[in-house]
């Protein structure tokens, strides 16, 4: 990965006044919680240390990474299926287990192969998954972050559905 294929993240939740004995830990474990979402979204590389900068307020808590991807990387899976006694008849032909399982997994059945697992030989597909741009996957995935920040006491407002240390007015990502 090239510098070319960073950028760096900002992420700014702006809120009503947060009592100040929970600003400054609230804008730690927001940032905990957006490293994590990055982490496990597969958009820093593994083995780098980002730096990762914290600004809080009352009002305002905002976490900075540097380094991030533009997108995931691709991903290359290997997916266990059905035993082979179950998977191919007598012959060696492909039952309907092994047609149903290559197809679930977009691949041809002849490019299943045999693995040992604990409990006996199954069939396997190796399949790529395409990476998607970092602005979907943050998209998707911030507001369970955000709402995973730890505060000793939290409000609900509106319809009671979004609980927060205050309630939330905006949300900025660049």
């Amino acid at each position: 990965m090239s510098a070319t294929d960073r950028a760096t993240l900002l992420v700014e939740v702006g809120c009503e006044e947060i009592p100040d004995r929970m600003v400054e830990a609230g804008g730690e474990g927001f940032a905990v919680a957006v490293r994590e979402l990055l982490v496990s979204s597969r958009l820093l590389v593994p083995g780098d240390e980002p730096r990762v900068r914290t600004y809080s307020t009352p009002r305002r808590l905002a976490v900075q990474v540097e380094a991030v991807l533009h997108r995931q990387p691709d991903e290359t899976l290997e997916v266990t299926g059905p035993p082979v006694a179950g998977a191919y008849d007598k012959s060696g032909a492909p039952t309907r287990a092994a047609i149903g399982f290559a197809a679930s997994q977009g691949v041809a059945v002849e490019d299943l192969y045999r693995v040992q697992r604990t409990k006996g030989e199954v069939v396997a597909a190796r399949r790529t998954v395409t990476g998607r741009p970092a602005g979907e996957v943050i998209g998707e995935r911030l507001e369970k972050a955000l709402l995973s920040v730890p505060f000793p006491k939290v409000m609900a407002w509106g319809t009671g559905s979004i609980e927060f240390v205050r309630p939330i007015r905006w949300v900025m990502v660049l």
